[in-house]
């Protein structure tokens, strides 16, 4: 695991390309911005904690908008598409963690909570129902005067740290009756047909996803649903089922999956439209080498 973890303030990762560049096991970003341009849609395949010390910040997560305020945590699942809106006249500061996609429990557990509940958010508020030895907030504070320190040590107090912080995040999300996740992490906006639209094209990748088709499924005016769809999701209804075809296709091609079969069973017809698609969403080729 590398040691150069630790970002310097005003370095922005939310909207970079990075799909799979995380070569370490976690990276913590400390970041104080205006930001002033839209950042499009876009997946990682690692997953995301962020953490709102300052300012104001909406995420739309699969289609559902959260309204984070400072002490709020994020939880954002790998390959899950989403897109983060800022008010360009407020800053904001925050703490972002990238953390590789593994089996280790204590790194799935949350976010497996999470991907069950539907329910990315945790407010400051849930902090309140849980016996933690720190706040939340001191765990990001110290983790950051923990990854700008190179010492021969750095890399035990590293993962002591990163282990607590998911335990402690796990055991908020575990919570029992009222004091669940799921009572207290409701998105500020979700269009309940759009979920199910999302939840039928998730499930149905290979079959036709057009909108004409799909308008017709749900009862919809294909302008209607088209929409409706950007609004709650942030971005077309067509951007969405091609990157969610495409990230299917990167999965199975990684899993062993011929390529032309991988491409058929994420719903490509035509191979030559799809690895035009493939080279320009990830840069290379679907056998993993560069294009160039």
């Amino acid at each position: 695991m590398s040691n150069n973890n630790k970002e310097k303030k005003n370095t922005n990762p939310e909207g970079a390309s990075l799909r799979g560049y995380l070569n370490e096991d976690y990276r913590i970003f400390h970041i104080v911005s205006h930001e002033t341009k839209e950042i499009g849609t876009h997946y990682h395949e690692f997953h995301k904690i962020i953490f709102l010390v300052s300012g104001k910040l909406d995420y739309i997560i699969e289609g559902n908008t959260y309204e984070i305020t400072p002490g709020d945590i994020l939880l954002v699942p790998s390959y899950s598409i989403h897109k983060p809106v800022f008010d360009p006249d407020v800053e904001c500061e925050r703490f972002v963690i990238w953390i590789r996609d593994t089996d280790d429990e204590y790194t799935k557990k949350p976010f497996s909570e999470v991907q069950n509940s539907k329910y990315f958010l945790v407010p400051s508020i849930s902090y309140e129902y849980n016996s933690l030895i720190s706040t939340i907030s001191e765990f990001f504070e110290c983790f950051e005067k923990i990854f700008s320190d190179e010492g021969a040590l750095s890399e035990y107090y590293k993962k002591a740290e990163f282990v607590k912080l998911m335990v402690s995040i796990t055991r908020i999300l575990t919570g029992s009756g009222d004091k669940a996740v799921s009572s207290i992490g409701t998105p500020v906006t979700s269009d309940t047909i759009i979920n199910e639209v999302i939840n039928h094209i998730n499930k149905n990748l290979a079959d036709d996803l057009s909108a004409p088709t799909l308008a017709e499924l749900f009862h919809f005016s294909t302008s209607r649903l088209e929409h409706r769809f950007r609004t709650a999701a942030g971005c077309s209804l067509h951007n969405y089922v091609r990157q969610k075809r495409l990230v299917n296709a990167s999965r199975q091609i990684m899993n062993g999956v011929p390529i032309r079969q991988a491409a058929i069973q994420s719903g490509f017809s035509d191979y030559s439209s799809f690895y035009r698609a493939y080279v320009k969403m990830f840069g290379h080729m679907p056998s993993g080498q560069s294009s160039s």
